[in-house]
C-alpha cells in the first residue's frame, strides 16, 4: 500500500481530482490559493480499490458494479446488502491504517472531523454524483474515523447508488475517496454569491446566513438574513434581516437543530464588518477561479473560514451592473405574476421548470 494515496490539502489541486475526487481536488486548490480554508487531509480511490484487491472482493465488486435491467426492488435492496456487507467486512491494510491516523493526530488530539465521500466521478460533465454518497460530520477519535472512511466505501454500493450507475450507463470501475476535515464549530455560516443568482448582475456580491452551520441555510431550514454588497467599494446596497427560528448545533444527536431564543431570531447575523470580510473572501475566490462563485462560509470565534466554493451555473445571459436578465422587472424580479401560487417557501436555487408532478411511493 502507497502511503502517498493519503494527502493534505497542501498538496492537492484540481489536475488530482481523477484520483482524489473533485471535492478534494477543490479544497487542495482552495488552500493553495492562501484561501482560509480548514485543514484536513485526502484518501484516494486507489486506496479503496487496493484495500478491495487485498481483501480479495475486488473482481466480485466489479462483476456486480451495475445491477442487471428487471431486477426487483427487494432483489436490489437484498443485492446492496451483501455488498455493503462484503465491503464493511475487508481490513484496512495496516500502512493505510497508520497513514490515516498520523494525518489525523497532526490536526490535534482527537479533534472532530467531517468525512465526506469525494468520488472522482462526481463533477464529470455527464455523470453527477454529488450527494449519491455518504458523508458524516463530527468524528471524533482514530476508531470512529476508520469505521466512517469504511462507511464511506460501502456508501458506494447503496441501492441508491447502484440504481444510478445503471441509470447514467455508468459501467467503470467504481471508486471512492475521502476527505477528512476539521470541524468548523460554526457561530454563524451561510453562503455567498459572486454575482446576483436571481437577476445575473455581476457587480455584487450576495451573503445569506444564519445561526449555527450552514445545513439550515442550504437546506432552506429557515429565513437566513440577505446582504447584498458592492464589489466596486464594498457598499452594503440592502441588508435584509430574516427571522432565524432554528440552528444546528455541532455535536448535537438526530438532525441538530435547536431554537433559537426568541430575541436573536430577528437581530442581525453578521455585523458590517463581517459583511465586508465574507464578500472580500469570496472575491477572492472569483479572482483564483476566473468566474462567478457559489460560496459557503463559516465563522467559529471571531475566524472566517471558506468550506466549499463552486461555479454558479445558472447565470442568464451573464448580465452586468445595471442589467437584469431578461425577462424580469426593474428590481430584478419576474414580471409574470398574475397567477395565485399553489405553495410558497424558501426558494433553493434559482430557475424555473415545467412538468408533470409524480409522488414516488417506492425506491424503484
Amino acid at each position: 500500500m502507497n502511503a502517498q494515496r493519503v494527502t493534505t490539502f497542501d498538496d492537492l489541486r484540481l489536475d488530482d481530482a481523477p484520483e482524489y475526487g473533485g471535492k478534494s481536488a477543490n479544497l487542495g486548490e482552495m488552500t493553495g490559493a492562501g484561501l482560509a480554508v480548514p485543514p484536513g487531509f485526502a484518501i484516494g480511490q486507489s486506496a479503496y480499490l487496493e484495500a478491495m484487491d487485498a481483501g480479495g472482493v475486488r473482481a466480485r465488486l466489479h462483476t456486480e458494479r451495475v445491477p442487471e435491467e428487471g431486477l426487483t426492488e427487494a432483489e436490489l435492496i437484498a443485492r446492496s446488502q451483501d455488498l455493503t456487507r462484503t465491503v464493511a467486512q475487508v481490513e484496512l491494510p495496516a500502512r493505510l491504517r497508520e497513514s490515516i491516523l498520523e494525518h489525523y493526530r497532526a490536526l490535534g488530539t482527537d479533534v472532530p472531523v467531517a468525512v465526506r465521500s469525494s468520488a472522482p466521478a462526481e463533477d464529470a460533465g455527464d455523470t453527477s454524483f454529488a450527494g449519491i454518497h455518504e458523508s458524516y460530520t463530527d468524528v471524533v477519535g482514530g476508531d470512529a474515523l476508520l469505521d466512517a472512511v469504511r462507511r464511506c466505501w460501502c456508501s458506494l454500493w447503496s441501492p441508491r447508488a447502484m440504481t444510478y450507475r445503471a441509470v447514467s450507463g455508468y459501467d467503470e470501475e467504481p471508486s471512492i475517496a475521502v476527505v477528512v476535515q476539521r470541524m468548523v464549530r460554526s457561530d454563524t455560516s451561510g453562503v455567498a454569491f459572486t454575482a446576483d443568482p436571481r437577476t445575473s448582475q455581476t457587480d455584487r456580491v450576495v451573503i445569506e446566513a444564519a445561526f449555527g452551520l450552514g445545513e439550515v441555510v442550504v437546506g432552506g431550514k429557515v429565513e437566513p438574513d440577505t446582504y447584498v454588497v458592492a464589489k466596486s467599494d464594498l457598499r452594503i446596497l440592502t441588508a435584509h434581516v430574516g427571522r432565524k427560528v432554528a440552528r444546528i448545533v455541532a455535536g448535537r444527536t438526530g438532525d441538530g437543530l435547536v431554537p433559537v431564543p426568541e430575541e436573536m431570531q430577528t437581530a442581525r447575523v453578521l455585523d458590517d464588518e463581517q459583511v465586508r470580510a465574507v464578500a472580500r473572501l469570496a472575491m477572492a475566490s472569483e479572482a483564483h477561479y476566473g468566474t462567478p462563485q457559489d460560496t459557503e462560509f463559516a465563522i467559529e470565534d471571531g475566524e472566517l473560514y471558506l468550506v466549499q466554493t463552486r461555479p454558479i451555473t445558472t447565470l442568464a445571459g451573464r448580465a452586468t451592473a445595471g442589467d437584469p436578465a431578461g425577462g424580469a422587472g426593474d428590481d430584478g424580479t419576474a414580471t409574470d405574476t398574475d397567477v395565485d401560487p399553489i405553495v410558497e417557501g424558501l426558494g433553493a436555487g434559482p430557475g424555473t421548470a415545467t412538468g408533470r408532478a409524480r409522488v414516488l411511493r417506492e425506491l424503484a
